[in-house]
């Protein structure tokens, strides 16, 4: 258990140098306070609420309602956003975990929107091709 924190906490790291990995539209991640209408189109958000110095992290679940596995591709983040992926597989009816982290270092002071885009991919029911979707998530919060 304490490896797996402790190489959870490793990549985490790495995810502010580089893009990792993806998400679905049709499962359901545990949002904050529901959407927030951005040029005409409403983006499901995950609410950090109010941060101070502290890097802060939210545990999001998703559940594969495919026929066929589901696989996490990629993540687009932007500055002070992490990501790190814990189940980068998800069998059908299963449900898979990441970690999306804000480091208050690379966020101004005040409010703060952000974007998430999520790539994932997945074999169409009668597995002759490669479906690939994306999603894009609001990060919002207020640094003090």
């Amino acid at each position: 258990m304490k490896s797996k924190i402790f190489l959870s906490l490793f990549v985490f790291i790495l995810a502010f140098s580089f893009t990792t990995v993806a998400q679905p539209k049709d499962v359901d991640p545990e949002f904050g306070d529901g959407t927030r209408k951005v040029d005409d189109i409403d983006y499901p958000q995950i609410n950090f609420g109010t941060i101070t110095d502290e890097v802060v992290s939210k545990e999001i679940t998703i559940k594969n309602t495919k026929s066929k596995p589901l696989t996490i591709e990629a993540f687009s983040i932007p500055g002070g956003i992490g990501v790190v992926i814990i189940d980068k597989i998800i069998k059908p009816g299963q449900e898979g975990k990441y970690i999306i982290s804000v480091h208050p270092k690379y966020i101004e002071q005040g409010d703060f929107y952000r974007y998430i885009v999520v790539e994932t991919t997945y074999q169409s029911p009668m597995g002759a091709s490669t479906i690939k979707e994306e999603a894009v998530y609001e990060i919002v919060g207020i640094k003090e």
